[in-house]
């Protein structure tokens, strides 16, 4: 069973000294287009109030392969479109992280008194809070 791929990426623009505006711009040009590709089921880019110096990138695909497929695709748009590329060496002081987690449905079981994943085949994971 495929999973989706839930990723998160977070700009920490407290040093960065680039072009800010044009950066944030193509990330928001980046989430437009990839709206619009197969299997792409979310994706904004969000700058919290008060927070200016911190952009987060949430993305929801139906799945792994469909996710990689986006990601060749990116590469290829810069190919065409190299002025659109941001390289580390274009951007001082930008600190990126990435997350990446494969998206399960869980459910409450009682008689395990935890939340355990739906399909049982990754039933090897669960969440229990303590008490």
């Amino acid at each position: 069973m495929a999973h989706h791929i839930r990723v998160i990426v977070t700009f920490d623009l407290t040093k960065f000294v680039g072009p800010r505006d044009a950066f944030i711009t193509d990330l928001i040009e980046t989430a437009e287009r990839s709206r619009e590709e197969p299997g792409c089921l979310f994706y904004e880019t969000l700058q919290a109030p008060g927070r200016p110096d911190v952009v987060v990138i949430t993305e929801l695909w139906e799945s792994a392969e469909i996710y990689d497929s986006h990601h060749r695709s990116r590469i290829a748009y810069f190919e065409a479109n190299p002025e659109k590329l941001f390289t580390p060496e274009m951007l001082p002081g930008l600190e990126v992280t990435y997350e990446f987690y494969h998206q399960s449905e869980y459910v409450m079981s009682l008689e395990h008194r935890a939340f355990v994943p739906k399909d049982e085949s990754i039933r090897l994971h669960a969440v229990v809070w303590a008490g």
